[in-house]
């Protein structure tokens, strides 16, 4: 039986941060993310009365690790996506949707509108803010507490992987020199389908709202 191509696409990024491992100048380390009983994703299903889309389950019922790590440079360089299973996201659901009621001003900025549908109707695939969320129809956000906005990143988790690996899987990197110093070690490295597409939506992102 042949696995779907998000299985796959998660079993690349696996393999692209576990070579990552082997070479000097990198700190990587991975947790297990337990495999999901059909009985935990229906606890979220029922919370939300919607089903969880196709691509979430997969990586859910993946047992697929999770990777983070550092790159040893003059400035802090982190890679790697802290990703919940359905434990975690039935978890702090609670928390998101204490947000559903904050106040909406008549000119309030996009960003702060998606914040508060998300809030109401979203769930949670990562817990250290900002946060990505999803909603009903699989597309990839990232909320952020801290500025009340939601920016959404991608139609989907497997267009999101694509785009946040073709940037080396960054997650944290203080400054445009140590994205390149960062770039220049893991290029060879990153998989076939992360080299093509263009310039990365999340590293522009990025470079709007931490390097601008």
């Amino acid at each position: 039986m042949s696995r779907s191509p998000i299985v796959n696409q998660l079993s690349d990024v696996d393999a692209f941060f576990r070579e990552l491992s082997k070479q000097p100048g990198f700190e990587v380390y991975g947790d297990d993310l337990p495999v999901a009983a059909d009985a935990e994703i229906a606890a979220v299903e029922e919370v939300l009365g919607y089903p969880i889309p196709s691509e979430i389950r997969a990586l859910w019922t993946s047992g697929v690790k999770v990777w983070q790590g550092t790159f040893q440079h003059d400035s802090f360089v982190s890679f790697g996506r802290d990703l919940c299973g359905p434990d975690i996201a039935l978890r702090d659901l609670p928390t998101l949707r204490e947000r559903a009621d904050d106040p909406l001003s008549a000119d309030a900025p996009e960003e702060t509108r998606e914040f508060v549908r998300l809030a109401k109707e979203g769930f949670p695939i990562s817990f250290e803010n900002p946060i990505l969320v999803s909603d009903s129809g699989g597309a990839i956000y990232l909320m952020n507490f801290g500025d009340v906005a939601a920016t959404r990143l991608a139609a989907s988790l497997s267009e999101h992987l694509a785009d946040w690996l073709r940037a080396g899987g960054l997650v944290q990197i203080d400054d445009e020199e140590g994205y390149r110093a960062f770039m220049s070690k893991v290029a060879a490295t990153l998989t076939a389908w992360a080299r093509g597409g263009g310039a990365s939506k999340w590293l522009e992102y990025y470079r709007q709202t931490y390097w601008s």
